[in-house]
């Protein structure tokens, strides 16, 4: 391995002799100056000694590595050559007895097939050993000719579908649809679809990207408390939704269609559409905010309040193409801000959304 230019041995030899410069001025300066005195010169010397210690040891641990490296990747090419004639010697000797008559000789390919199926491990090693190589290059301590280094085979490189730059296979994350990402065009990707979401999930052909993460458990906990609550998570992107009104018609953000009872598809279940609990807080919660509210009686309120309930079922699926303005302060009932001068109403089904959702979300 070389470092700077410098092979191992230059190194560990400058740093000895250093290390011999550095005693004979301790030597030196001994008794020059009274006795538990700390003078600059000497705290020099000691962090001048302390940095050398520490690169001698780097040193070391890159020259061990390096050894534990080669050696793990020349016993894994023999280990790979003793099996695979292990393997072959198996199916001879099974094919010779299946040729001989021998009644008890029983085929080894589906055996072989199965082990390899037991042991995904194998590959998975073999892809770690390239990226590790590409992370952790190093040189030969001895230099080689022209046509030596000459005949080293470049390393495979294939195309990232974003960018179209080309870079070594180990280096690529290939989604379901086939297609490979470098590592800045995925994040960049992943990046791009939480702040955007109809980006999210993270897909390529319409097929979403796995992303691999460790165990979660706020996500968990977040999960037990919406079963609690009795809240339903959307089966496509995940989001845990929370139905306060209308029917149980959900579409989520990722434009997922499912039943809020049983989390299933829309339509694909016998579920009642309606909940006559939260049809009639919806239904109330319109009332209330009328101009007129406190001013009405009990028997009024409740007729407007069976007429809001009707014109809900009525417009459960409303396109919003109708609006009026209402005086502020209000509060915008998809993004959740107070619009403090004017806000709309749709006249069909009632939502108040600010100027934005109204154009830009609804």
């Amino acid at each position: 391995m070389e470092c700077c230019g410098i092979d191992i041995e230059s190194l560990m030899l400058a740093i000895q002799l250093q290390r011999e410069d550095l005693e004979e001025c301790e030597h030196a300066k001994k008794g020059k100056h009274r006795e538990g005195e700390i003078i600059d010169s000497e705290v020099a010397l000691q962090v001048c000694r302390q940095d050398l210690e520490e690169m001698a040891t780097l040193i070391s641990d890159q020259a061990l590595c390096i050894s534990i490296a080669k050696a793990v990747e020349s016993d894994a090419l023999l280990i790979a050559e003793a099996k695979a004639a292990e393997e072959q010697a198996a199916s001879d000797r099974a094919l010779a007895l299946r040729l001989s008559g021998n009644p008890q000789a029983t085929p080894t390919t589906n055996n072989t097939k199965t082990n390899e199926k037991k042991r995904p491990a194998d590959h998975l090693d073999d892809a770690s050993i390239e990226r590790f190589k590409l992370m952790n290059r190093f040189e030969s301590d001895h230099a080689e000719s022209s046509s030596s280094a000459a005949s080293h085979a470049p390393p495979e490189t294939r195309e990232c579908i974003a960018c179209t730059d080309r870079f070594p296979a180990p280096a690529l994350l290939r989604s379901p649809c086939s297609h490979e990402y470098c590592r800045d065009c995925l994040v960049g990707l992943v990046q791009s679809s939480l702040r955007d979401e109809s980006l999210f999930p993270p897909r390529c052909c319409t097929q979403p990207i796995p992303i691999e993460t460790g165990a979660d458990t706020v996500s968990q906990q977040v999960l037990e408390m919406a079963t609690q609550n009795g809240w339903q998570q959307c089966k496509v992107c995940k989001r845990v939704v929370e139905l306060e009104q209308g029917c149980n018609h959900i579409t989520c953000k990722c434009k997922a269609e499912f039943c809020y009872v049983c989390g299933e598809r829309w339509k694909t279940c016998a579920c009642p559409h309606w909940q006559e609990e939260r049809l009639y807080n919806r239904a109330n919660a319109i009332v209330d905010r009328a101009n007129d509210a406190a001013v009405i009686n009990e028997a009024a309120r409740q007729r407007r309040v069976e007429q809001e309930r009707l014109n809900l079922i009525e417009n459960h699926e409303c396109t919003h193409e109708r609006w009026r303005g209402r005086p502020g302060p209000r509060e915008c009932e998809e993004c959740l801000d107070i619009m403090p001068l004017f806000i709309y109403e749709c006249r069909q089904c009632r939502i108040m959304a600010c100027r934005r959702c109204r154009y830009n979300r609804l």
